[in-house]
């Protein structure tokens, strides 16, 4: 497991530093190149992203939480819930429409690992 997660983490470097070969110019209004934090019930996430144009990014992405513990009592019984996650992927992000900045299609594909385990 641990070998496979280096060499994702090898592959999504290699990824990223093959990027600027690809750059082409762009307006001085254009930002190429991005970094995006995000959250969600399965930790945090950082996103490295390459603009091609203004409709279409590559996002590379890794996220995780930390493991972590909740007791709680259900019923006259305790209970502890731990959990983790980690997960890196790849994305496409389109806007085919040009007066819905809104509207996004987005395709990838995404590895990892989420795991609870429930004590009681």
């Amino acid at each position: 497991m641990k070998f496979r997660n280096i060499s994702i983490l090898a592959a999504m470097s290699l990824a990223l530093a093959a990027t600027p070969a690809l750059a082409d110019d762009h307006p001085e209004d254009f930002a190429q190149y991005g970094v995006s934090l995000g959250g969600s019930p399965f930790g945090g996430s950082a996103s490295f992203i390459y603009n091609v144009n203004k409709k279409t990014s590559y996002l590379f992405t890794f996220g995780g939480a930390a493991g972590g513990s909740l007791d709680l009592e259900i019923g006259g019984n305790d209970y502890t819930v731990k959990s983790s996650s980690a997960w890196t992927g790849v994305f496409l992000n389109h806007r085919p429409i040009d007066s819905a900045e809104w509207f996004r299609l987005v395709a990838g594909l995404g590895v990892g690992s989420i795991e609870n385990e429930l004590e009681g």
